[in-house]
Formats: structure tokens, C-alpha cells, sequence
């Protein structure tokens, strides 16, 4: 009898274990998490027609859509949930940060639609048991995200969401290689919650209405973000102050992460102009009054790629330009130019820096107006 007791205890002891929440590590406090995935973005509303069914998305203006990317067949297995991009049921498509990363080629995801009739494909169970089977490190667990970092050392962010209207889970998945020289672990479990705050609010109709400021569009970037513009201040301020006269720079975080041009001494910035006017472009923003003043003489010709050009938002220092790409679906591209002052020398900040970067094209309002407020609080710490 004592046998069948203790081994009934056994199986509800063991039945008890393997339902525990799993402990998670405080690199972050509570109140540091629920800061991160409680703070607000900008937005604007994306429709991910590769998706089918097509679906609606809220995208912070930091962040896009990368259609040319997702090149890599991926197989896994999550929890039990199967996804596999070769199965007719799984879309999926990359979302990529354009903001460089310091220490990281690359701040980005996967996002995936997996048509599916069984809503508990995965559950919140079947996520614990997961994680104790593969002995994971947890920095963030709840009811439809995870953070953690794996055995080998690498970190990753999973959110995952069932859309009954749709019969299709919605999968956000991020993985982080580290260089722990360079980061450190509450930096990267931040970066990837910034990250779960961006796939938590890809359905939200909660709008943040356009009230741009700096203090504003800084409070939505993380640790890593920061330093990797801090990186570029650096950069920009060494070349400066070793230039005697005049010069051009490109910065970059990584080979990869370019953000802008730079152009110094007032006499170098016409003639970079005339070089990107005479190779790159075929249509010019003429000199025209309703340039701000003292930015008529360096920047009355301004290289383009389309006809209809008007000015967005300007101030006696700088101008966002606008570009119509597509009328009727509402799609502009947009140019950022600033003109400041580095340690007394007079610098042009250009957010078109190279063509065929990742980094230069700009489709969102809410970005073109962060490259504005960068520029002009450029000589400012991050």
C-alpha cells in the first residue's frame, strides 16, 4: 500500500513540477520591463500583402518591411507549432530596424502567418515545457511573448498571437548572436523587448497622433540603439576635428549600416552635390524661395528621382522633402537635409548617403522626421 502511495505522490509531484512557471532572470526589473513594453511609438499602418490572407499592420517608423531579404527556407519546430516557409500554409516576411545596432550587423526579425485550425497548436503549457525541456535562460515570459537566451549562448524573442478571424497564428521571431565585449546581457534582453513591444502592437488601432519632438522619438529606441548613433557621433566629431579644411564622410556603425551623408566646409558642399547631380540624378530641386535662407546657396539643387517634389516640414535650418511615389495608394519617399555647426565648423547632414543602402530610402513620415530632430540635436549626447 505504502508503494502505491509513494508512487502516486511521484506522478503528482512530477505532474506539478513540469506545470511551473519557469523562473526568470532579473537582468531587468518588473518595472523596467513593464516601462519598455509599455512605451508608445509612431506608427503608421502597412498592409503585408505577401501574407495570405493579407493582413493590416501597425509599424513603428523605425522599422520595415524588407521584401528582398527573406531569401533562407526555414524549417522549425516552436513548442510543437510547426514552421515550415515550403508549406503553403506559412507566409512570412522580414521586418528590419533602420536604425544601426551597436556591435550587431543587423536589427531584425521574422514575421510569420501560419494558417491553422487548431488554435492550440500552442499554448502556454506547451511554451513551459519547451523551455524546461531545453534548459533556457528566461528574461521575459507571458502570455503571448518570450525572451531568453539559448545553451550556446545566443539570445532569442519569440511573440506569438492565434487570429480566430484569420485561422492563423501570427509569429514574430528575433535572434541575437552577442559579442559580450561589446554589450552586455541587460542591454540585449532590452533591445529584444523593444522588439516584443513592436510585435505586441502590430494589430493595435491605437495610433500615436504625430506630435513630433526628440525627447519624444528617443524614448522609443533601446540601449543598443542609442549607442550605435552615439558611435556615429563619435565618428562624425573625430573626422571633423582632425580636417583642417573641408571633406565629405559617409558613417557607418558596421560595413553595412549606413545612415547619412555628411558633407563639411562650405565650399566642398557644392561641389558634392554637383558630383551626385552629374551621376545619380536626373531631375532637380531648383533654387526656389521657399527654401529657408541660409540653406538656399549649398543645397538650391538637391539630387532626385521624381518630378513632384514640395516641401514637408522646414525650419530656418533645415527641410524634409517629400516625393510622390504612388498617388493613389498614399506612398511618399522622403529627403532629410540639415545644416549645423560641429565645434564651430559648418557641417550638411544628407539622409540619402548611398544608393542601394538599406538605410537611406525613407517611406515613413515618423523617420524622416527622426532624421530632422537627429540632425538639428546632433551635437548633443545620447
Amino acid at each position: 500500500m505504502k508503494k502505491y502511495l509513494l508512487l502516486i505522490f511521484f506522478v503528482m509531484f512530477s505532474h506539478a513540477c513540469s506545470g511551473k512557471s519557469p523562473p526568470v532572470k532579473s537582468v531587468l526589473s518588473p518595472k523596467e520591463v513593464a516601462n519598455v513594453l509599455n512605451e508608445k511609438s509612431y506608427t503608421r499602418k502597412l498592409r503585408v500583402i505577401t501574407f495570405e490572407p493579407m493582413l493590416e499592420i501597425a509599424l513603428p517608423y523605425h522599422y520595415f518591411l524588407n521584401l528582398h531579404q527573406f531569401t533562407t527556407l526555414i524549417n522549425w519546430k516552436f513548442a510543437g507549432l510547426n514552421i515550415d516557409t515550403t508549406k503553403d500554409n506559412v507566409s512570412s516576411i522580414r521586418i528590419t530596424g533602420r536604425i544601426p545596432v551597436s556591435a550587431q550587423s543587423a536589427s531584425e526579425g521574422d514575421l510569420f502567418l501560419i494558417r491553422s485550425d487548431h488554435p492550440k497548436a500552442l499554448t502556454k503549457e506547451k511554451i513551459e515545457n519547451f523551455i524546461h525541456k531545453n534548459k533556457v535562460t528566461v528574461y521575459h515570459f507571458d502570455e503571448d511573448s518570450l525572451v531568453y537566451e539559448e545553451k550556446k549562448g545566443d539570445f532569442m524573442a519569440w511573440y506569438y498571437k492565434y487570429l480566430p478571424d484569420q485561422k492563423a497564428f501570427l509569429i514574430f521571431r528575433s535572434d541575437w548572436a552577442p559579442d559580450l565585449k561589446k554589450q552586455s546581457k541587460k542591454e540585449i534582453a532590452f533591445h529584444l523587448l523593444t522588439q516584443v513591444r513592436m510585435a505586441k502592437n502590430l494589430l493595435s488601432n491605437q495610433l500615436l497622433q504625430p506630435n513630433y519632438n526628440w525627447e519624444n522619438l528617443k524614448k522609443s529606441l533601446s540601449t543598443l540603439e542609442k549607442k550605435g548613433l552615439s558611435q556615429l557621433q563619435n565618428q562624425v566629431k573625430s573626422q571633423i576635428l582632425s580636417q583642417n579644411d573641408k571633406g565629405t564622410m559617409i558613417p557607418q556603425v558596421n560595413s553595412d549600416n549606413t545612415l547619412f551623408l555628411l558633407v563639411f566646409g562650405k565650399g566642398k558642399i557644392n561641389e558634392i552635390i554637383q558630383g551626385l547631380q552629374d551621376h545619380r540624378v536626373r531631375y532637380l530641386l531648383q533654387e526656389s524661395e521657399d527654401l529657408p535662407t541660409d540653406l538656399t546657396k549649398d543645397i538650391s539643387k538637391i539630387p532626385l528621382e521624381a518630378h513632384e517634389l514640395k516641401i514637408h516640414y522646414q525650419d530656418k535650418h533645415g527641410l524634409v522633402l517629400q516625393q510622390e511615389r504612388d498617388a493613389a495608394a498614399n506612398f511618399f519617399e522622403y529627403i532629410t537635409v540639415y545644416s549645423t555647426q560641429i565645434d564651430g565648423k559648418p557641417i550638411l547632414l544628407f539622409s540619402q548617403a548611398s544608393h542601394g543602402s538599406r538605410y537611406t530610402e525613407i517611406y515613413s513620415e515618423g523617420m524622416a522626421m527622426f532624421y530632422f530632430y537627429l540632425f538639428k540635436h546632433f551635437h548633443e549626447s545620447f
